[in-house]
């Protein structure tokens, strides 16, 4: 089960597992693969009330081209992935992540770039042909 709400949008190719949220107006690039269990908020401030009444202010999470999400990663409303970017199974994204960053904890803090030993022998395919 994954849920895509309105207004939200996948791009191609990408791979969901099971168990995602993706929030209202959220963005996702292509060839991005989202581990299971992977939520993505957009609102700093929810209420039901605002909900039924259309004045929640959103701000959407935006994940670029071939990023992966690691299993149960939580993005909070407005951060960034960016391009091939990789953020660690259980990691809290606070804020933006920089292009071929590594990041992981609660909060998600940068350890090491995609480009870089051990990190691109373990994912070869995300660095650029």
């Amino acid at each position: 089960y994954c849920e895509v709400r309105k207004g939200a949008s996948v791009g191609d190719d990408c791979r969901l597992q099971s168990y995602i949220l993706v929030a209202e107006d959220c963005v996702v690039g292509n060839y991005v693969l989202i581990g299971p269990g992977v939520i993505f908020t957009n609102d700093n401030e929810p209420s039901a009330l605002k909900s039924s009444e259309k004045t929640w202010k959103l701000k959407p999470v935006r994940v670029e081209d071939h990023a992966v999400l690691g299993a149960r990663s939580v993005l909070l409303p407005g951060v960034c992935i960016g391009e091939r970017a990789l953020v660690a199974a259980g990691s809290v994204v606070t804020r933006d992540v920089e292009p071929w960053a590594v990041v992981m904890g609660s909060p998600a803090r940068k350890v090491g770039d995609i480009r870089e030993s051990p990190y691109k022998e373990r994912w070869p395919e995300l660095l650029p042909d």
